[in-house]
């Protein structure tokens, strides 16, 4: 590092030390903490809380800023970087924020009840997260490899199925479900056979 630093400073390069760290194993990037040897990225706490306090504070609301919204947008994709799967509960609020006709960041938008329910799918989750990641896998193994194929039905009268290394399993829907709008929800549907497929 001392003779990256007089090399850099021999031709003249400002060098901000208040930036400037290493070698280390514990670093802060781009916002989160890197820790390579426990191979894990690290959301700061400061962050986790104030996302959970603006969660909170929408949640009381009808109608929001537009700005206010964005924010709260950014912030959750900031941590989803982290959190790779989280990105599926932020779609909803980018499709409000898309809907908005009105682009001025003091225009009130209305919230929605999908939006609310992302939300508090959010506090849930922060409320027993730590902030520790571990950095994902950089193959993933094929269904072909792993031998594990599911498949879920939206019909009534069927239900799901799982196959996992030449075991498998299905499940038909409680006839309680007819009458509810689980059925209507497909990506809980296609999570259960997932769920069998762990029993086998």
């Amino acid at each position: 590092m001392e003779a990256f630093r007089q090399f850099v400073m021999n031709w003249g390069f400002p060098i901000a030390e208040n930036k400037t760290i290493g070698p280390a194993t514990v670093i802060p990037f781009l916002g989160f903490v890197i820790d390579t040897v426990r191979m894990m990225v690290i959301i700061p706490q400061e962050k986790l809380e104030k996302l959970q306090s603006e969660l909170s504070s929408l949640l009381q609301k009808k109608k929001i800023m537009l700005r206010e919204l964005e924010s709260i947008t950014g912030l959750m994709s900031f941590c989803s970087r982290a959190i790779p799967s989280s990105r599926a509960f932020i779609r909803r609020f980018y499709d409000l924020i898309a809907s908005v006709k009105c682009k001025k960041h003091h225009y009130k938008v209305r919230l929605n009840k999908e939006v609310k329910a992302d939300a508090m799918l959010w506090l849930q989750f922060l409320n027993i997260f730590n902030g520790q990641c571990f950095f994902p896998e950089r193959v993933w193994l094929s269904n072909d490899i792993l031998q594990l194929f599911t498949d879920s039905s939206g019909n009534q009268y069927l239900g799901c199925g799982a196959f996992f290394n030449g075991k498998w399993s299905q499940f038909k829907w409680p006839q309680i479900w007819c009458s509810s709008p689980i059925l209507k929800n497909l990506a809980l549907l296609e999570l259960i056979p997932v769920i069998l497929a762990l029993y086998l």
